[in-house]
């Protein structure tokens, strides 16, 4: 039979095969494309259009970049084509001043819809349009940028999600033969005390029995309390009279020793009492909190089973996720080409 250690080792040898090849699958930071581009420039003018409607805004573009792209995850363009996400980028920050204000005022994305002879199967056409060459090399490489943080954004959450799982699945590992042992003490205990108090009742009738008697003996020793303060007061009354200084032995304080003996006895069965009733409020409480702890560590000991049993499959889930789920891919230029139009003039 193999060893519960040696279940244990091979369960952690099988997570490190599992996380190992995560990390080494990183992708590219998020201001770096994936391959270098090659940007080619075209001889052909283009027009500066958001569809089939002009370019709006108070600048003037005078090339466009375009491209073929594979991803899940673009950016929306709003109705005016007005696109300034790129200057939240690192690549965005050395754009010329030129470019900024256009980027602020005027049409400078658009995402090509319809299908053509040209346009590859599975991928987006991408136009992006800047005041100069550079500008617009840059607004490809801010573009790729910006799909690339949200990749590792992604990437980074759920990666956060394995590491989580495996220190859980780790700990609950580490946890489990704890809180067995724990269990067994508390059943153990909860067992004798309950065959001491409630032997023949059932566990939910023991429980309700015991919150009864609680409640009973706290008012019982308030009631107590009471008591043995107004023997105790009588008691330092009939001292006070007893102590003071009389010529000869009268009625009186014949009287009052007998009522002080009285006293004394009442005082010792009140204390009797209240010492009884405390001793079984504290196991009838001491039997709530047994059953209570035991209730809890069989939900918790339930839970560790569970976590041991459902992480591995969890991790190795989100792991094959990172691997294949398009949303945590960086994107992929299609030839890695881009072609660069200059705009045509008014």
């Amino acid at each position: 039979m193999i060893s519960s250690k040696k279940i244990q080792f091979i369960i952690l040898l099988a997570l490190v095969c599992i996380i190992v090849p995560l990390c080494a699958s990183e992708p590219n930071e998020p201001n770096k494309p994936a391959a270098e581009l090659k940007y080619e420039m075209s001889n052909s003018h283009t027009e500066w259009q958001l569809g089939h409607s002009p370019g709006k805004g108070p600048i003037r573009p005078e090339y466009m970049a375009e491209f073929y792209i594979k991803s899940n995850d673009l950016p929306q363009i709003d109705r005016n084509g007005t696109f300034e996400k790129p200057l939240q980028t690192n690549i965005g920050m050395s754009m010329s001043s030129g470019q900024k204000e256009f980027l602020k005022t005027s049409s400078s994305f658009d995402i090509i819809s319809e299908t053509s002879l040209q346009k590859p199967i599975g991928y987006i056409g991408i136009q992006l349009y800047a005041v100069s060459q550079e500008d617009a090399k840059k607004m490809v490489q801010a573009f790729i940028e910006l799909i690339n943080k949200r990749v590792y954004e992604f990437r980074n959450e759920y990666k956060q999600e394995v590491h989580e799982r495996e220190q859980g699945f780790i700990q609950a590992q580490k946890e489990l033969p704890e809180k067995k042992s724990d269990l067994k003490a508390v059943e153990q205990e909860y067992k004798e005390l309950k065959e001491k108090i409630h032997p023949l009742s059932p566990d939910t009738e023991a429980v309700d029995l015991a919150s009864k008697s609680i409640i009973e003996m706290n008012k019982t020793l308030n009631d107590l309390e009471i008591e043995l303060a107004g023997v105790n007061e009588r008691l330092k009354t009939i001292e006070k009279y007893r102590n003071e200084p009389v010529p000869k032995r009268s009625e009186v304080a014949s009287k009052l020793d007998v009522m002080y003996v009285e006293l004394i006895v009442e005082l010792s069965g009140l204390e009797a009492k209240k010492s009884m009733t405390g001793k079984i409020n504290s196991m009838e409480q001491r039997f709530m909190s047994l059953f209570s702890q035991q209730n809890d560590l069989i939900n918790h000991i339930k839970g560790l089973d569970s976590t041991i049993k459902d992480y591995p499959k969890l991790i190795e889930r989100w792991t094959n996720d990172l691997k294949s789920n398009p949303n945590m891919q960086p994107p992929e230029i299609y030839q890695n080409k881009v072609t660069i139009y200059p705009v045509e003039n008014e």
